[in-house]
């Protein structure tokens, strides 16, 4: 398994930008992964939220989070990664099936996609908001 520091990388120049997602559907997960590093992106892939919430990844330049994960609730991550240091600042893209778009800007989202997915509508958002990032 990868392991990843706790500091924010500075970017340069010849650093592929980082996006970090976490989604427990497993299919969707796997695609989107595959698409965004077809793509450039350097992606790590996570089933649930545990690993954000245990505090163990590299700071990405996207949090792409689905809004239900399993005991893991998407907006209360968002919530947590907003009042973390390392993290406040860095976008957050939600995907969910539900109608929570309210919650999810009152939770600190940047962008939130319904599913089922329109995947050029996707990869136009993660460029926008994954380009934002300092």
């Amino acid at each position: 398994m990868e392991t990843h520091s706790n500091q924010h990388t500075t970017p340069t120049p010849n650093r592929k930008k980082r996006i970090l997602i976490a989604d427990d559907d497993q299919d969707l997960l796997v695609l989107l992964c595959r698409l965004l590093q077809r793509r450039g992106y350097e992606v790590l892939g996570l089933p649930d939220a545990a690993t954000i919430v245990d505090d163990m990844y590299e700071v990405p330049d996207l949090f792409i989070l689905d809004k239900q994960m399993g005991i893991f609730d998407g907006l209360v991550i968002c919530d947590y990664l907003r009042h973390q240091e390392k993290a406040r600042h860095t976008p957050i893209v939600m995907i969910s099936g539900s109608d929570s778009k309210a919650q999810a800007q009152a939770a600190g989202v940047d962008y939130y996609l319904e599913k089922p997915l329109d995947m050029n509508k996707f990869l136009d958002v993660v460029d926008q908001y994954v380009n934002r990032a300092a």
